[in-house]
């Protein structure tokens, strides 16, 4: 997240730049500024735009935090089996 510098979550973005950061960051921001945090243009908090991609790829990134590939074993294995 551009505001946070955390991973984002529910990503929505300016319409104007389509810089994404988390709906939260951006209200907290845009009540304090009435501009995007990246691109300075006038923004209000009814033009942001939901990024539904964004939100389904982070949601798989974290279904799937407990595997890893391996290419010594040509395979997926979850991390509690892995081991060095």
């Amino acid at each position: 997240c551009l505001v946070c510098s955390m991973p984002i979550t529910d990503a929505h973005m300016c319409p104007y730049c389509k810089q994404c950061a988390c709906k939260n960051c951006l209200i907290g921001w845009l009540n304090k500024k009435s501009e995007c945090p990246a691109c300075r243009h006038e923004l209000r908090e009814d033009e942001l735009i939901k990024n539904t991609f964004m939100n389904e790829m982070a949601n798989v990134r974290i279904a799937n935090s407990n595997y890893l590939i391996d290419s010594r074993l040509n395979g997926t294995v979850k991390r509690s089996e892995y081991h060095e």
